[in-house]
């Protein structure tokens, strides 16, 4: 049968477990956006781990990448290092390793011509010349042509080299 008594008790038990619960809910949504927060939005990139031939090039990033144009990394403050993913060397610390890998240039398919635009006929075959670029550092061997604040240098596309990789 009804008790008003039982009613009661009921109703004052669901406020105050709903007040608790209400309580509650600002500081776990609060730890949620703190961790949010955290998360570096920055677009990530890095250079594959392993080297590959200029017809290569294209399918040597890992999912949810793409091989880079020059024109997505050329401003590396503007990106995160995927130290996970990327090539690393004794000191590269959270940043990207001072190495050479291939990029897209942006330019029609090119096996000659001018240092940073040759790209082994659109990265289609292991004839020809093609671009690596790396981080500008001070020590060279050869002839380099700055592209700042990388710098490019032509190389023989059957050479293995690294991919720079960028996320999509």
């Amino acid at each position: 049968m009804f008790s008003f008594k039982r009613s009661l008790t009921a109703l004052v038990g669901s406020l105050v477990l709903g007040g608790t619960l209400a309580a509650l809910m600002p500081l776990v949504s609060s730890g949620q956006e703190d961790k949010q927060l955290k998360r570096d939005p920055r677009r990530s990139f890095y250079l594959t781990q392993t080297s590959h031939t200029g017809s290569q090039a294209l399918t040597a990033c890992a999912e949810d990448y793409h091989m880079a144009s020059l024109w997505e990394i050329l401003d590396p403050s503007n990106l995160r290092y995927n130290t996970e993913l990327g090539y690393k060397r004794d000191d590269s610390g959270s940043g990207p390793p001072v190495a050479y890998g291939f990029a897209r240039t942006g330019r029609e398919a090119l096996g000659g011509g001018p240092i940073g635009a040759i790209n082994c006929h659109a990265w289609t075959t292991d004839s020809d010349l093609g671009s690596v670029f790396i981080l500008a550092e001070n020590v060279f061997n050869g002839e380099p042509k700055p592209i700042s604040p990388w710098v490019a240098v032509a190389t023989a596309c059957a050479s293995p080299f690294r991919v720079w990789c960028v996320q999509d």
